[in-house]
């Protein structure tokens, strides 16, 4: 006798309530091979129904209200986009010295190349990695490579190419334990922000790097 916020795919079936469910993407439908297979099989089997039983489907991105509309045949007035944002209070530019204390914490000498996201296939690190090694001597001398994000799933051979390439003597780190607290300013530090994603509903860390100041180098998608 309400309205119901079901936060993340799944809904109950309500008979005397309205609801409103968040949908973030579609990738288990639209790249079911950038997703592990026991949550693939389990959304896949499952949202058409519960998208069609709620009252309202709620996304963040137009990119991903289209696919709603397009894949799960759902009528255009009831996908409703809730763009995300971040507090401007704590992702905002990092003063110099500041950003000097973290790369030294962090032993980052160089200017850097930054990107933040779970080491999984979806996020395109082995095209990033790829390219970072395609480019010439005097931007490797000047330039590191930093990944900041946990282990996801099925990101062996991603370890395996950042192993090897680390062993040619090119400049790549992997950070992980990075806190909330030092996003801003290792954000602010950076030369460059890149996002490689082969797939985003949305994409925050890029909202996230570009409200700290860090220039965007964006994939399409």
């Amino acid at each position: 006798r309400g309205i119901y916020f079901f936060p993340n795919y799944w809904n109950s079936r309500l008979i005397l309530s309205h609801s409103i469910t968040m949908v973030y993407d579609l990738g288990f439908l639209l790249f079911p091979s950038f997703v592990e297979t026991k949550n693939r099989r389990y959304l896949s089997r499952n949202i058409s129904r519960w998208t069609h039983r709620t009252s309202r489907v709620v996304t963040i991105s137009e990119y991903v209200a289209s696919q709603l509309r397009t894949e799960l045949a759902l009528p255009p007035a009831k996908v409703k986009v809730m763009y995300l944002g971040v507090d401007q209070k704590h992702f905002k530019p990092v003063n110099e010295n500041d950003i000097k204390i973290l790369r030294s914490k962090l032993g980052l000498n160089k200017r850097y190349i930054l990107t933040v996201g779970n080491i999984e296939p979806r996020k395109g690190l082995d095209t990033l990695v790829e390219a970072y090694r395609a480019l010439d001597a005097t931007l490797h001398d000047a330039y590191s490579l930093v990944i900041v994000g946990a282990a996801g799933w099925n990101n062996e051979s991603i370890e395996e190419q950042i192993h090897d390439i680390q062993q040619a003597g090119l400049d790549i780190r992997v950070l992980s334990g990075i806190s909330d607290r030092q996003l801003p300013a290792l954000y602010s530090g950076a030369s460059v922000y890149v996002q490689a994603s082969r797939y985003e509903g949305f994409g925050l860390t890029p909202l996230e790097a570009a409200a700290c100041g860090a220039p965007l180098l964006l994939s399409d998608i």
